[in-house]
């Protein structure tokens, strides 16, 4: 049993999937994948998704991965704590008043309500490039990397830093 993927969700939520959903297993065999878990997502060896609401028929938080291809609903296939019959669960949850709903606190790391940064990009009118570049060199507050994606602060302000004469 292992874990499989960390996601990090645009509103902050942390949740995890592993290989070992329908098995019986030990308490042993749990604290060794929350560990695992925990030095995945310490090492920044995540995946970034997209969190978003679907309102068809009845209001659902969904993740999807960037390219849009479905993860996962929450509540309904990701679980609050470890389950043998659940293949995600959740390292770190935000309500949608914002008030941190997870057992596994201390192993998420301070995300916020991050974006990506291609959107952040496309939001301010700029180049998702140039913010890539921008980003490499230290030029925003908020901007991180995480496992191969870039993430920033949804309120990061856009500041040109080119001296004015």
């Amino acid at each position: 049993m292992r874990i499989t993927n960390i996601y990090i969700a645009s509103n902050g939520d942390i949740f995890a999937r592993h290989d070992g959903a329908f098995k019986k297993h030990s308490p042993v065999e749990v604290a060794k994948l929350l560990a695992e878990a925990a030095r995945l997502l310490s090492e920044g060896k995540t995946t970034f998704c997209i969190a978003k609401v679907s309102e068809n028929p009845v209001s659902h938080l969904n993740y999807y991965e960037i390219d849009g291809s479905f993860i996962s609903t929450a509540e309904m296939h990701i679980s609050k704590s470890f389950s043998s019959s659940q293949d995600f669960f959740y390292i770190r949850r935000f309500s949608s008043d914002g008030e941190l709903k997870s057992t596994f606190d201390s192993m998420a790391t301070s995300v916020g309500a991050a974006i990506p940064l291609s959107q952040w990009a496309l939001d301010h009118g700029i180049d998702p490039s140039t913010a890539r570049q921008r980003a490499l060199r230290g030029a925003f507050k908020t901007a991180r990397k995480l496992g191969r994606n870039w993430i920033i602060d949804k309120d990061e302000e856009l500041f040109d830093h080119r001296k004015k004469s």
